[in-house]
């Protein structure tokens, strides 16, 4: 029987956990948990993590959401920053990150290059540059404590010409709770990250690419299914890759997968993924969560009952 794990994505959210599992370090019983916030940013990027009073800011949204994003972290009570992460150097994840870094004393400032001809990304180094933070690529396969998490490095192996597939790839552990963290990696970088032997068991995928399809591969995620992936956070996904993510599912339950999956989306699209499930794959039983908390906490109720379930990111 699968278990319901917790995790927080602006509020608290259901996820089926895992089947298989790699070897765990339990975090302690004084730890005060892992909170992972997926900031709405549009189709762009940014989330913040908390555990035991350290902050790690993965990617902050294009320029315009710098005062979002800003408040945000305020707003979770956020002082100082562990770890800022630039994943890579285009403004949909870099944008914000200026902004944050003239506000927050910060610790280490992550990104794959050192240079990119923008003046977002100038911004972005100068701002470091003022704390006397250099732009670090933390080696594939390293592993930093958060609190009591850990971040492993997963990508990128090898260099690229196509900026998206220098991304930076993380995997963040929280005992037997786990979240993958992509940034824009496309297919050719999912498939180095396989080829190179790295674990990526995750219970929460975060979708490459804003759901774009040039991620988010077939085998990848056929690997993370293997490991028991529990949920899927999509972006604005295009019709294709909502089509390829439902035929997936499908398939999985056609195989004898029992387990009900979880799709996060901008709240806006709740009803759409719903919609396009009922038209194009009726054999998946599927749940949209909305409505008022009562009667969410209701519909959670039944979460067992269906192959997928669909909710907001700010529910």
């Amino acid at each position: 029987m699968k278990r319901l794990l917790a995790l927080f994505l602006g509020l608290l959210l259901l996820l089926t956990g895992c089947a298989i599992q790699p070897q765990v370090t339990m975090p302690p019983e004084t730890s005060t948990g892992l909170t992972v916030h997926y900031i709405d940013v549009g189709q762009a990027d940014s989330a913040l993590l908390q555990c035991d009073g350290k902050n790690m800011l993965i990617d902050g949204g294009n320029v315009d959401d710098s005062r979002l994003v800003v408040s945000y972290l305020l707003d979770q009570g956020v002082e100082t920053l562990d770890y800022v992460i630039g994943t890579h150097a285009h403004e949909d994840h870099i944008g914000g990150l200026a902004a944050v870094l003239a506000v927050f004393p910060t610790e280490n400032v992550w990104c794959p290059v050192e240079e990119y001809d923008t003046k977002c990304f100038e911004d972005f180094k100068s701002y470091a540059y003022e704390q006397e933070l250099e732009l670090v690529c933390p080696e594939p396969g390293s592993i930093y404590d958060l609190g009591s998490a850990q971040v492993k490095v997963l990508g990128p192996v090898k260099d690229y010409d196509d900026t998206n597939n220098t991304s930076i790839v993380l995997r963040v552990d929280y005992g037997e709770t786990s979240f993958l963290f992509t940034g824009d990696a496309e297919q050719e970088a999912e498939q180095d990250i396989l080829e190179a032997g790295f674990d990526v068991s995750a219970t929460v995928l975060k979708v490459g690419h804003h759901g774009s399809n040039t991620s988010t591969g077939y085998r990848w995620l056929r690997t993370l299914d293997a490991y028991g992936m529990g949920g899927i956070l999509a972006d604005d996904m295009g019709l294709g890759k909502t089509l390829q993510v439902l035929a997936y599912l499908l398939a999985m339950k056609e195989g004898g997968e029992q387990r009900p999956s979880l799709i996060v989306c901008p709240a806006s699209l709740v009803l759409n993924w719903a919609e396009e499930c009922r038209k194009f794959t009726p054999q998946l039983k599927c749940l949209a969560v909305d409505g008022t908390a009562e009667q969410r906490a209701r519909l959670a109720e039944q979460f067992e009952e269906y192959d997928l379930v669909v909710t907001g990111y700010d529910l």
